[in-house]
């Protein structure tokens, strides 16, 4: 079986979003967030996510070239208008935020709206908690999954991730969804 290095299939995917309408800035983030959700055992928020991606770029669902913006900013919490953009790119954005307003303010609520699937959310959480400091995301989501017994879905996946820093090494980093 071929084998790819983690460099090689993040390029691989980055390339394959810049021929879907993105520019080189938010692709190679999209592809970087992918690799390192296989790495850490979580293929479903991984590369075998592009052909699903690619059906939503084209459907008009994900916005290759969007308008993100602060829309609301108070001292210890900022809203982001994603206007659809990968949630790779909005979480990345609202992980900084998030964490400017922390070392301003003691704490920081950084809430995005209108953003795609925002794939591993503990690859944010991590973000903050290289910074020193510890974080919480969570995401809404669509009924995608069926109760024990039932016969349509019903449930949201409900992504969670916390993140902590642990001395001078990687943070320790719970990414779970039901």
């Amino acid at each position: 079986t071929p084998t790819l290095s983690a460099e090689a299939l993040a390029t691989f995917a980055a390339d394959i979003f810049i021929a879907r309408g993105f520019s080189e800035t938010p692709a190679a983030p999209i592809a970087v967030v992918l690799v390192w959700a296989d790495l850490r055992g979580a293929p479903s928020n991984g590369v075998q996510r592009i052909p699903r991606y690619i059906e939503i770029i084209d459907a008009g669902e994900m916005n290759t070239q969007p308008a993100m913006r602060i829309e609301k900013q108070l001292p210890a919490a900022v809203l982001i208008e994603a206007d659809r953009a990968p949630g790779q790119v909005s979480m990345r954005l609202a992980a900084a935020e998030a964490a400017r307003k922390a070392r301003a303010a003691g704490i920081g609520l950084a809430l995005v709206r209108r953003t795609t699937h925002t794939a591993a959310l503990g690859y944010y959480t991590r973000l903050v908690a290289l910074e020193g400091m510890a974080a919480i995301a969570g995401s809404a989501s669509w009924s995608n999954m069926v109760y024990h017994g039932a016969r349509e879905v019903g449930v949201a996946s409900n992504p969670f991730s916390m993140a902590i820093p642990h001395g001078k090494g990687e943070p320790l980093v719970l990414d779970m969804a039901t």
